[in-house]
């Protein structure tokens, strides 16, 4: 900007590389706000159906699903997929990328039976494309791996999600948070399938390699740590589980806020905590609060409103790695 402006292609692009940066360390409010206004530079300078203005609104719609607006986002990603398809065929790389990652805005609006489809397809034509070890093909293995879950086919969800945690591990290192995401996604299946034990010790090493990688209050180590809470609940101690989500909310409420969804699926797991310990009031008022913000937050046709009313369901948390 100091050098050539802010409206120079140089300094857009890297306008651009630093939303991403944001992005991927959990920043979602100021990538946000960057990206919006990237992508007015980007448009007056190349127009709308230039692919660079397209990639950075697209890192905008991600920016809109990680703060908790996902009908805003599921609508702009229709938008972006259908204007790709048109401008660059069904086969272009970037038209792909819009279709893996719309997969994911569905199923975090609720549309589960389109999001699980959609998630198939993708991950089928970019394997058929590109080969298994494509960075690409991984992400929609990995994002198979919570449909197949969703829809209650756990076994298969375990076998993926095994080889898909393998692969980000031998691709990336065991370190790198995209391995770790899948490793925590991975640890839910195994709680589902009755081995909190196997869970509760796979989300413990996640959230050690997470907090310092990425710190204590990145979204993905909060992620973390509200599955952890909820092994620690499967097998019996629900104290420890209380301590863990009574942190988690804290936390949460500061990165986002009261009503992010992620916020309100930890103190929904909270209010089980706090009856299974005896502190049936304190309970009962958080699981009303939070059922109520959910509803104004999600409304009343999203799975997840209808679970949160279920006094004995306690909510799952799945990691979406952000693009590199």
């Amino acid at each position: 900007v100091q050098l050539i402006g802010p409206d120079d292609p140089e300094t857009l692009r890297a306008a651009h590389n630093l939303g991403v940066s944001l992005r991927l360390v959990g920043q979602f409010r100021r990538a946000y706000e960057l990206d919006k206004q990237t992508r007015h530079n980007r448009i007056q300078a190349f127009g709308q159906d230039h692919i660079d203005s397209l990639r950075t609104w697209l890192g905008m719609i991600v920016d809109l699903r990680e703060l908790g607006d996902y009908d805003t986002a599921l609508t702009y990603h229709r938008e972006i997929t259908e204007q790709a398809t048109t401008l660059l065929g069904d086969s272009n790389p970037f038209t792909l990328s819009c279709v893996r990652l719309l997969a994911v805005a569905l199923r975090k609006a609720g549309e589960h039976e389109e999001a699980g489809a959609t998630a198939e397809h993708i991950r089928s034509e970019l394997v058929r494309r590109y080969g298994d070890q494509n960075p690409e093909s991984m992400a929609a293995t990995l994002e198979l791996t919570i449909h197949l879950r969703h829809r209650g086919s756990l076994d298969e969800a375990l076998r993926l999600g095994t080889e898909i945690c393998r692969r980000y591990e031998d691709t990336y290192g065991r370190h790198h948070p995209h391995a770790v995401s899948a490793a925590v996604n991975l640890a839910i299946t195994y709680r589902l399938l009755g081995d909190a034990a196997a869970a509760q010790y796979m989300d413990a090493v996640a959230l050690d390699r997470l907090t310092e990688m990425l710190g204590a209050a990145h979204p993905s180590t909060l992620v973390c740590r509200t599955n952890l809470a909820s092994d620690h609940y499967a097998l019996g101690d629900p104290a420890v589980a209380l301590d863990l989500d009574t942190e988690t909310v804290r936390r949460s409420r500061e990165v986002f806020d009261a009503d992010h969804p992620s916020t309100l699926a930890c103190a929904a797991n909270l209010a089980m905590d706090l009856r299974a310990v005896g502190r049936v009031e304190e309970a009962e008022a958080l699981h009303g609060d939070t059922h109520s913000r959910l509803l104004r937050t999600l409304g009343s046709g999203h799975p997840a409103v209808g679970q949160a009313s279920d006094r004995d369901h306690r909510a799952d948390c799945d990691i979406d790695p952000m693009p590199l």
